[in-house]
């Protein structure tokens, strides 16, 4: 899965507010994807097969990361990175805690 399955690159550009001049496609999904997989990587890499199994959270987490991603994205900074704690608690809350395929849970 890309993160061009989730949102289009005109709604990362809104997101992260940024013309179309400003940052090529390429490199704005290379940021997307990389905050895709991070997202996956904390949540355990869950058993989503496609977009419409992503839940929001995850998907909002990755518009957070994306925009630290973008506004981070110097090799040198004046101030101290840190993990963005709304994405994280986020991404948390979807995580695989099973490390697998999730059990199937009887229907009463």
């Amino acid at each position: 899965m890309q993160a061009t399955d989730l949102f289009s690159l005109e709604l990362m550009r809104e997101h992260i507010r940024m013309d179309e001049g400003q940052v090529s496609d390429l490199l704005l999904k290379a940021y997307a994807d990389a905050a895709l997989a991070h997202c996956f990587k904390v949540c355990d890499e869950p058993a989503w097969e496609d977009a419409t199994d992503v839940p929001a959270p995850v998907k909002a987490a990755m518009l957070l990361i994306l925009g630290d991603l973008n506004e981070n994205r110097e090799t040198a900074s004046a101030q101290q990175v840190v993990v963005n704690p709304m994405a994280q608690n986020m991404l948390l809350m979807c995580r695989n805690w099973y490390g697998g395929k999730l059990p199937e849970v009887a229907q009463p």
